[in-house]
C-alpha cells in the first residue's frame, strides 16, 4: 500500500506541526517501513508516527508479499493465527 500525502495536505500537516501537534499514519505495514516509504513521509511531510489496527491487518498482509517468509515459517512449525 503507498501513502501519498498531496501538497495541500503536507503543508497543513506541517502547520499543525508547528503547532504542536504530533500527526500519525494509519494502517502501516511492513512494506510501508521496509522500502523506506515511512522514513520518508516522517522527514518530508511532518508525519511522526504510524500505528497499525491489528483487526485491520488482513488485507495488508493479504496484499504484501513482505509477509510470506514469516508465514511461512509459522506453517512450517504448525503455528496457527490467533493461536500462541
Amino acid at each position: 500500500m503507498e501513502f501519498q500525502v498531496s501538497p495541500e495536505c503536507d503543508g497543513a500537516l506541517h502547520r499543525l506541526v508547528a503547532e504542536g501537534v504530533s500527526p500519525w499514519l494509519s494502517g502501516v505495514g511492513r512494506e510501508t517501513t521496509a522500502t523506506g516509504r515511512l522514513a520518508r513521509l516522517i522527514a518530508e511531510s511532518g508525519i511522526r508516527g504510524a500505528c497499525t489496527d491489528v483487526a485491520g491487518m488482513a488485507p495488508i498482509v493479504a496484499g504484501s508479499g513482505y509477509y510470506d517468509q514469516q508465514l511461512a515459517d509459522l506453517a512450517a512449525r504448525g503455528r496457527v493465527p490467533g493461536r500462541p
